[in-house]
């Protein structure tokens, strides 16, 4: 059975992964699982599974349920887990490790950094949301007054709910995302200077399948690709690299360093002060191979990066959405590089 599903696209979450097996146990038996046979009788024969063993081709409906799904599921993720890494989602990345992989499902999970973990980001996050003003400029009457209450503060919720929001009305009024396109990434997003051709070309990005992730640009059309395909892309900017960095730093093990973005934060990486995490030598990526780490190309950066998301995704419990790994990278990434600029002080 395992080698029949093995060419099965990859769902998307287990309860999909549980339904192609139901599927597939269908397609072989011409049975459902959830049917019981008219005699009581719990088994049902399979002729082509015969090959003269024991169980002469019968398959149990009670053994699939309580024991063979779970079995399948597990090592379907694990088989499919495997390929994902092997190869970019371009196919193009260089494959990252199963060291790699589970550092950061320990980061998240809470298990090797104190003070650093998924369960932290609705405390942890932080970040304005635009007024009424500049919402109605995107929703207009689309929002009642309390779904623009719900929009007013900082913290994760409003967040998420804007989110939420943004990727409807992108579904929802294709004539609207040249418009939209601005306020994600300048008003909400706060990178202003991109040029209306610059905007419209990435917002030509966002409509197509599987487009060309290039470094330039990764911190603004990121922002689009992540309302657009919430399921798919998640933002890469210039605290998220540093987080990805500086966390690995502290964690120890194998590392690869994910590529910088110019930033303006002072503890991440100011280029315009020449302060911060990623403007020090120390953590350069020259530096940082010299002492053995990976750099992954800058053309491969975006890619590499979803390719860690997506597989620390399918090995946390509750398979969080892409958004909120981020959003985790994010909020914790001033002091991620804090903890990780005083332990290099403490090792000199």
């Amino acid at each position: 059975m395992i080698d029949q599903l093995a060419e099965q696209p990859l769902p998307a979450d287990e309860r999909e992964l549980e339904a192609v097996i139901r599927k597939k146990f269908l397609e072989l038996t011409g049975e459902t699982l959830h049917k019981q046979a008219p005699d009581g009788d719990d088994f049902v024969a399979v002729p082509e599974l015969n090959e003269g063993g024991m169980s002469g081709g019968m398959v149990s409906r009670e053994f699939w349920e309580e024991r063979a799904i779970p079995e399948l599921c597990a090592r379907f993720r694990k088989l499919k887990d495997k390929e994902l890494r092997s190869a970019s989602i371009s196919g193009k990345a260089s494959a990252l490790s199963d060291g790699i992989v589970d550092n950061f499902v320990s980061f998240f999970a809470g298990e090797h950094l104190e003070g650093f973990s998924l369960g932290l980001l609705p405390e942890s996050y932080n970040w304005i949301i635009p007024g009424q003003k500049s919402l109605i400029r995107i929703f207009g009457d689309s929002l009642t007054e309390d779904d623009y209450d719900r929009l007013e503060g900082h913290g994760y919720d409003q967040n998420v709910t804007l989110k939420q929001l943004l990727h409807k009305k992108w579904i929802e009024s294709p004539g609207a995302r040249r418009k939209m396109a601005r306020w994600i990434i300048s008003d909400w997003g706060g990178i202003r200077g991109n040029q209306d051709k610059t905007l419209l070309r990435y917002v030509q990005v966002a409509e197509v399948n599987d487009p060309r992730t290039p470094i330039k640009g990764v911190a603004s059309y990121s922002k689009l690709l992540s309302v657009a395909h919430p399921a798919k892309y998640a933002i890469y900017d210039a605290r998220v690299a540093v987080a990805l960095n500086a966390a690995q730093y502290l964690m120890g093990g194998e590392r690869v360093v994910f590529p910088y973005l110019p930033g303006r934060n002072k503890k991440t990486g100011d280029n315009i002060s020449n302060r911060g995490f990623s403007r020090q030598a120390d953590f350069s990526a020259k530096e940082l191979q010299r002492q053995g780490w990976t750099v992954i190309a800058p053309r491969h950066g975006y890619q590499s990066y979803l390719q860690l998301l997506n597989s620390v995704q399918r090995s946390l419990h509750k398979q969080p959405p892409l958004y909120e790994l981020e959003m985790t990278l994010f909020s914790q990434a001033e002091k991620l590089a804090s903890e990780a600029m005083a332990e290099l002080e403490r090792c000199r």
